[in-house]
């Protein structure tokens, strides 16, 4: 990555109030698009997705992912000249709804995969991401109120046939997925 990009996305992937969503996670969202790059075919704008998926977050706000895919829209082509902007653009957009996308195939299901990868990492790991996730929703929502919120996003989740849509990260992630997320709940239920 060329190092001007990285110091950018550096600067808006540090703002204020940040503990998952920060550039760990794309580096970690990376990791697992390099994990299955021999099936992506679209390969600079699912790169440029993920590069971008979160640069603008606010806990909480409805409008992150349509900021976010705004501001991808206007930055990447001077990096990645000739890409199909709204493919790209396309992919952010979804990351608003994880879970209503069982239906997509190809480099759609592997983006949002990847990005879904946390759910399925060893349970320390996974620990860490859920607290950082409630260490960002502490400013905004009491503690009572996340668990609530918190445990209806994890039973949603574990309702569904599957986590993954890709049959190459359901056939890693998914058990070690589902355990972490009942554990989880199990944490936040009396």
């Amino acid at each position: 990555m060329n190092p001007n990009l990285k110091d950018d996305l550096q600067v808006w992937y540090s703002t204020p109030g940040r503990h998952y969503h920060t550039f760990a996670h794309v580096e970690e969202v990376l990791a697992h698009y390099r994990f299955c790059f021999h099936l992506i075919e679209k390969r600079d704008e699912v790169f440029a997705a993920i590069l971008w998926h979160d640069a603008i977050y606010v806990v909480g706000a409805a409008t992150n992912e349509e900021a976010s895919a705004a501001l991808r829209r206007r930055e990447a082509p001077r990096w990645f000249p000739g890409m199909d902007l709204d493919f790209a653009e396309d992919l952010i957009h979804k990351t608003a709804s994880h879970g209503q996308h069982q239906d997509e195939a190809g480099d759609t299901a592997l983006f949002l995969d990847c990005d879904m990868a946390i759910l399925g990492q060893n349970p320390d790991r996974y620990r860490e991401y859920a607290a950082q996730v409630a260490a960002e929703w502490a400013p905004v929502a009491p503690a009572e109120l996340y668990k609530i919120g918190r445990a209806r996003f994890l039973q949603d989740v574990l309702g569904a046939e599957r986590i993954y849509i890709s049959d190459f990260w359901a056939d890693r992630l998914e058990d070690q997925a589902r355990l972490n997320l009942m554990n989880e709940l199990a944490g936040l239920t009396p």
